[in-house]
C-alpha cells in the first residue's frame, strides 16, 4: 500500500539533542551523589522521562521520588536548551523538504509541548509539519502507541497509510503498536538497541527518505 503521510520522531532523528538529554540526567543525579555513565544511559535513550525516572529511583534506591527527579532533570534540560546550540542532524532539512513536497508530515515526540516548540523553532523546522503531537497531548508516551495514533488521526489518514522514522527501539515499538510502517535510523545513542520490530533499518536519514520516497503514492 502506498504511503500517504510520514510521521517523524524529533530527538535523534532530526535534531542532535540526545547529548543534552544525557547531560540533564547526569546533573540531576549528581545532586544525589550518583554518577550516570554514558553506557548506562544508552540502555535508556528513547524511553519516556517518567519511565526513566521511576526506573532510576527504584534500581538505585534513591532518596527522592520519580516526580522530583524528573522535575530536576527537566529544569536542567530547559537551561541547556536556552544556553546550548541545537543542531539539525545531517540531511534533516532535506528530508522534511523532500518528503513534505510529496505528502503531509507530522511530528510525534516524547518531549513536552513547550520543549518541542523551543527545539523546532530554534532550528527552523516549525513550518514543515502539518501536525505536531507531543508527550503533553497523550496519556502515555512511547513505547505506547498514543502519539502515533493521535498523529494519524490529526492528519486524517489511517495508520496503515502512514510511515514513521524513528531512532530508538522504543519509538519503533510505539509506531508498530499503532499499525504504522517504521523505518529505523539508529544514532549514536541508540545504535546498540534492538531494532527487530522495524520494517526497515536504514544507515542514514537520506537512505530512509529514499526508501519512503519509493513507497509514496503517484
Amino acid at each position: 500500500m502506498p504511503i500517504r503521510a510520514v510521521v517523524f520522531d524529533l530527538d535523534g532523528v532530526l535534531i542532535d539533542s540526545e547529548g543534552l538529554q544525557y547531560q540533564a540526567w547526569t546533573t540531576a543525579l549528581a545532586a544525589l551523589g550518583v554518577d550516570l555513565s554514558k553506557d548506562d544511559y544508552l540502555k535508556m535513550a528513547g524511553r519516556q522521562g517518567d519511565v526513566i525516572a521511576q526506573e532510576l529511583v527504584e534500581s538505585l534506591g534513591l532518596t527522592t521520588t520519580a516526580t522530583a527527579l524528573l522535575r530536576h532533570k527537566s529544569v536542567e534540560l530547559d537551561r541547556l536548551l536556552d544556553a546550548a546550540p541545537i543542531q539539525l542532524l545531517p540531511g534533516a532539512l532535506e528530508a522534511v523538504t523532500d518528503l513534505g513536497q510529496r505528502m503531509p508530515l507530522a511530528l510525534a515526540t516524547g518531549g513536552s509541548e513547550s520543549e518541542t516548540r523551543v527545539k523546532v523553532d530554534r532550528v527552523g523546522l516549525a513550518g514543515h509539519f502539518r501536525v505536531v503531537v507531543t508527550r503533553s497531548d497523550v496519556a502515555r508516551g512511547k513505547p505506547h502507541p498514543d502519539v502515533y495514533v493521535l498523529a494519524a488521526e490529526r492528519l486524517a489518514v489511517i495508520p496503515q497509510d502512514c510511515a514513521a522514522i524513528e531512532d530508538t527501539e522504543y519509538g519503533v515499538a510505539a509506531a508498530k503498536a499503532a499499525g504504522i510502517l517504521c523505518v529505523a535510523v539508529p544514532g549514536e545513542y541508540s545504535k546498540g538497541q534492538d531494532f527487530a520490530k522495524a520494517d526497515r533499518v536504514a544507515p542514514t536519514l537520506q537512505d530512509a527518505v529514499r526508501i519512503l520516497g519509493s513507497m509514496t503514492s503517484s
